[in-house]
This record gives C-alpha cells, structure tokens and sequence, in this order.
C-alpha cells in the first residue's frame, strides 16, 4: 500500500480548488455571452477552461501513483502540463490586452514567443515519442528531489533543455507583467486587484518554475495561485457589466410599457367618445318612440362593442401594468352603483329586471379601480344578455372578506366553466360573432383581474337553477378595526355614480 506525505494532499486540494473555480467562472461568463448581457472578450472563456485544463493535468500528475500509472504514463501527463502551459499564457496575455484595450500588434512579441513556446514543446514530444531520447526533461530521478518528485518515483528531473526554458519562461513572464502594469498605471483610475492578480500570477509562475528546477519541497504548491485573483475580478466586472445591461433592459421595457399605456388612454379616449355619442343618440331615438325594437337592437350592439374594448384594455394592463403602483384604497359600493346605471337600459331594453342590494358601511378593498371596474363590468353584462328575467348584484362583508354577487335566472350553458385566458381560442372570441353568446373570455378576464388582486373568483349554480358568480376580496379596516374612510377613498369614489347607502335589506329595482 502506497504511503502518502501529508504535503502532497496540499497541492492537490489546490488544484482542485482552483480547477473548479475555473471551470466555475469559464460557465458563468459562456451565459452571459450566451444571454448577451455581456461583450465578453474572445479569449476569456478560453483561458478560463485552458487554465482548469491545467490544473487537472497537474492533479492527474500527482494522483498517477495512486491509479497505478506507470513511468511512462506519470511522464506522458506531465509533458501534457508542459504542453497546456504555453496555451494558457498565450490566452491570458490576450484576455488582459482585450480587458485594457490594447491593440494586439503591441503584445505580438509575447504572443510570438508563447506560441514558439507550444510549438517547441509539440515538436519535442514527438521526437521523444518516437525514439524513446528524453529532451524537454530528464527520464532518471536527479541528484535532488523534491517531496512531489519522490511522491512520483523520481521518474523525472530538470535538465539542461527545463533549465533554458525555465529562464526564457522567467524572463517573459516579468517583462510581460512590467508591460501590462505600467498599462494599468496609465488608467485614470487603475485596477488595484488587477495589479495585485497580474503580479501575484507573475511571482507564482517564476516561483514555481524555479522550484522544480532546484527541486525544493514546496515544489508544485505555488502554481495554482496564479490566474486565480485576475479570473475573479475579470467575472465580477463582467457580471457588473450583466447587471447594467439588465437594468438598460428593464428601463427599456418599462419606457415601452409607460409608451404603451399612453397609446392604450388616447384609444380609450377615441374610441369611448363616438361610442357615447351613439349610446345618446339611440336613447333620443328610444325617448321619442322611433323604431323601439331598432334602438334596443343598437344598444345591445353598442354596449357589445364598448364591452368587448373595455377588455382589451383590461388584457394589457394585466400584461402591462404593475398593480401595486395601481392600488388604492377604494369602496366596492360605487363599482355595484356604477355597473348598474351603466345597464339600466339595457336591462329595460332586455326586459329584465336589475336588482341592486349592499350593505350602509363601506365596503373597502385595495386594488386598481379600473381593474375591479371592468372585473365586475364583465359579470353584469354577462348577467343581463343572458337573463331570462332577474338579475340581482349585491355587496357585502363576509368574515374578513368582502364579497360581490352577481346571479342570474338566464341559461347556464358554458357560462359557469372559467376558461384559460392564456388559450387562443378564448382570446379568439373577441374577434368573432356578436354578443358572445357564452361570454366565457369576460369571466376569464374578470377571474384573472381579481386573482391579480390576491382575490377569488368562483361561478356556480344554486338549487333554482340560478347561475351565481361571486369575487372575493381581502376586507380592508385601519388599525383600530374599523373600515378605512381616508379622503382619498371619497375622492375615488366620487369618480364613480353616488347615491344614498342603503341599508342591508333595502334594494334598489329597475324595472
């Protein structure tokens, strides 16, 4: 059984550290670029994964004897670190020239020698291969060895070829880092952890060179420090750089939402004022007893009309629209009033009668006026194009909630199923026909509006055959427990049709 010294499990958690902190931020710069939250440079996230290349090679060194690799193969990884080794300077050197924006005609020289570096190292690994002569390194164990070179067998050891490269290597590395230090220093506000991260990779590199080449014991322990601090820094600028991209983004979308929502109030404000102007003069023709049937027949069409745009609107502002920045504190009442003055003809024109009931203290809940407006606009429409006879609309409190109903004696058909607003083919219904029959799209639309607003909305049928829909909403009351009467309610409120509270038991017939 092979024994391990306790200095070599040093280098190895090292390795494996920093192989998966490249290989982490390798991942998280190829989604950004892939999101193109960021322009990454070309070269980063190939040194990032050619650095990770190392350090596993570099493991698989020191790990060789515990998988039982021979001599030839602990020399074949270790040629193969040699061989990454040049790829990973040459992709650094491009990624700091990228990251400073320096023209790749001034570090050409570094460059050059790296990849003559590669091609060496390729060049003499085939002869070595194919003839067995050992050149980059010695085959034998030198005359000093380090606790790694032991751990290995002293399968290898520098000689005079690793001791020339070492220095060219040496000499390169610190010329490479004066030149990308003093560009740093040209900055108006130089890059602190860059200047650390360049110089610490450039003092790890020589260090650990130098260690093997002298086979000191603390040979192999360096090396991962390199790269580590300029791979940090390098993903946090990017990921700075992701957050001001999605936040352009989200300025972006939230100027073409507000745009939109300005469109979307001029339309409303073009199309609602020919429409009122027809909804008075079909009543002056109802009024003065010309084609009674021919006006009821237009009303019907008109409201169908304002009813079916009222809804589009409500679909982009569920898109669109934040409900938070719409809440207010507003009472259910003058919605119920509302509704049932808008139908009032209607209803005569249907020959139904509309019954109105609520309780005297207000009902207040927290949602968007225009929202709830249109959630309950919806049902009393629904209610009284389809009712044989009645409709009834009614508020009141019930628990912590307050509570809207509306029921009608009309056939129930499909009426009572809530079908997906995100399905085609309901959102299809506002382009086709006239006076939905089953108006299933206005109760998916009322549904979604209230379920926005933290509510419910459920249709059921009662025990008389009575189609019964009912939203529910969170009861609002100040911190003494009594319901909020703040002069911001009764400012909304007087937006809306006001008449005397009723008591609970009082309704208010249309006939």
């Amino acid at each position: 059984m092979l024994t391990t010294h306790p200095f070599i499990y040093l280098p190895i958690c090292l390795y494996l550290i920093c192989m998966g902190l490249h290989l982490q931020q390798g991942f998280v710069t190829l989604l950004l670029r892939r999101g193109e939250l960021v322009k990454a440079p070309s070269a980063q996230a190939f040194f990032v994964f050619a650095s990770a290349a190392l350090c596993g090679s570099l493991v698989c060194v020191i790990f060789s004897p515990q998988l039982g690799a021979s001599a030839d193969q602990i020399r074949a990884f270790f040629f193969l670190s040699w061989l990454i080794a040049p790829v990973v300077g040459y992709l650094y050197v491009c990624t700091l020239a990228e990251h400073l924006e320096i023209e790749r005609r001034r570090i050409r020289w570094i460059t050059g020698f790296y990849l003559i570096d590669f091609t060496f190292t390729a060049v003499v690994g085939v002869i070595t291969r194919l003839t067995g002569t050992p050149i980059l390194f010695a085959h034998s164990t030198g005359a000093t060895q380090s606790l790694i070179d032991i751990h290995l067998g002293g399968v290898f050891s520098p000689n005079l070829v690793t001791i020339i490269k070492v220095l060219l290597i040496s000499a390169l590395v610190l010329a490479s880092a004066v030149f990308f230090l003093r560009e740093i220093l040209k900055k108006k506000s130089p890059d602190r952890f860059l200047i650390v991260g360049v110089s610490l990779t450039a003092v790890s590199i020589i260090l650990e060179l130098t260690s093997y080449t002298l086979q000191w014991s603390m040979a192999f322990s360096l090396l991962p420090l390199a790269n580590v601090i300029e791979v940090i820094r390098l993903t946090h600028l990017q990921t700075i750089e992701a957050g001001r991209s999605i936040e352009k983004s989200r300025q972006k979308v939230a100027a073409v939402r507000d745009q939109m929502g300005i469109h979307l109030a001029s339309l409303a404000h073009d199309v609602r004022t020919p429409l009122s102007s027809l909804k008075l003069g079909v009543s002056r023709l109802h009024s003065r007893e010309i084609d009674r049937a021919l006006a009821s027949d237009l009303r019907v069409e008109l409201e169908y009309l304002d009813v079916v745009f009222s809804n589009v609107l409500a679909l982009y502002e569920l898109e669109l629209s934040d409900r938070k920045s719409l809440s207010r504190d507003i009472d259910v009442r003058h919605f119920i009033d509302g509704c049932s003055e808008r139908f009032v003809q209607l209803a005569r024109d249907q020959s139904v009668v509309l019954v109105v009931s609520d309780e005297e203290d207000p009902l207040m809940v927290n949602c968007s006026p225009s929202a709830l407006e249109q959630a309950v606009t919806n049902l009393v429409y629904s209610a009284v194009v389809h009712a044989h006879e009645n409709v009834a609309i009614s508020g009141y409190v019930d628990g912590q909630d307050i509570v809207i109903k509306v029921q009608d004696d009309g056939p129930i058909a499909n009426r009572s199923a809530l079908p997906n607003l995100s399905d085609r083919s309901f959102r299809a219904e506002l382009e086709n026909g006239r006076a939905t029959p089953d108006w299933g799209l206005g109760l998916a639309i009322s549904e979604a509006i209230i379920r926005t607003h933290g509510g419910s909305l459920k249709a059921s049928v009662d025990g008389d055959g009575l189609l019964s829909v009912v939203i529910r909403l969170e009861r609002i009351v100040n911190p003494g427990g009594e319901v909020s009467t703040t002069a911001e309610t009764h400012a909304l409120g007087a937006l809306y049709i006001d008449r005397p509270n009723l008591d609970l038991e009082s309704e208010e017939c249309v006939d």
